[in-house]
């Protein structure tokens, strides 16, 4: 569990029935960064990397993303993990997701709009830098928080939402932004920037077809069906949407569950 609040991240066993056991293992991350909201560490995101070995941490606070060695078995962290890698000053790491492959990492900064493209080593569980791409046009001058980044299941495309923020009310993004992915380099190139259909996506999701994205807008109480283009990675609005309170996050459960 990514801790924002108190700083720290833990791990919580899962017993078969799937309640919570016992805590195995918990760190409290150290460190600062340039903005006031930066004043001590916010770990945003925790995920295992695609063979379990190591644990990526986004933490919004030091402006990094930390790696951990991670025990499968016994559910236990050991810091100090592989070097870090830093985002811009201020940029403050949100979310982040690796490609289908496992070759590349993409870590998406709230506070600058940038996405990160990183290049993992599987075998040492390090990350370097090989391109910074901007989610927003650069002579955009509104507020802007970047939110949620996924990947096409076939890996052609990453898809990641600007929202403005709650005080903002002119100039405000609240798109979906899609970008092409180089196959060999995994660098990004910008697609198209869509309406998310509402106001502040603070969270979407590709159904696992591939076929429809899903965009959580807080502020508008809709959830937005998109279909998309697996060819080109467009979105098209398909006008169908379902109201819900102040929906922030949305998961698929397998089906039978």
């Amino acid at each position: 569990m990514a801790n924002f609040g108190s700083g720290s991240v833990s791990v919580i066993r899962v017993k078969e029935d799937g309640s919570l056991g016992e805590l195995t293992s918990f760190i409290q991350n150290v460190g600062h960064s340039v903005a006031p909201i930066q004043s001590g560490p916010h770990p945003h995101w925790i995920g295992p990397s695609p063979d379990n070995r190591f644990v990526i941490v986004s933490d919004l606070g030091m402006d990094k993303v930390l790696v951990f060695r991670f025990d499968a078995t016994t559910g236990m962290l050991s810091p100090p993990g592989p070097p870090s890698v830093s985002v811009y000053p201020g940029g403050g790491p949100r979310h982040f997701t690796f490609d289908p492959a496992g070759k590349f990492g993409y870590q998406l900064s709230e506070m600058s709009g940038v996405v990160d493209v990183l290049a993992w080593d599987a075998a040492q569980g390090t990350l370097t830098t090989i391109q910074r791409a901007q989610t927003v046009p650069h002579d955009f001058f509104g507020g802007n928080h970047s939110a949620e980044i996924e990947i096409l299941p076939n890996g052609k495309f990453l898809y990641e939402s600007n929202r403005r923020t709650l005080s903002e009310t002119e100039r405000a993004p609240d798109t979906i932004g899609v970008f092409a992915i180089d196959p060999k380099q995994g660098t990004l190139t910008p697609v198209a920037q869509s309406l998310s259909g509402g106001v502040m996506p603070r969270n979407f999701k590709i159904d696992p077809t591939g076929k429809y994205l899903l965009a959580a807008n807080q502020i508008s109480n809709n959830i937005v069906l998109f279909a998309i283009d697996s060819n080109t990675g467009r979105l098209s609005n398909t006008g169908k949407e379902i109201k819900v309170d102040t929906p922030v996050c949305l998961q698929f459960v397998p089906a039978g569950r």
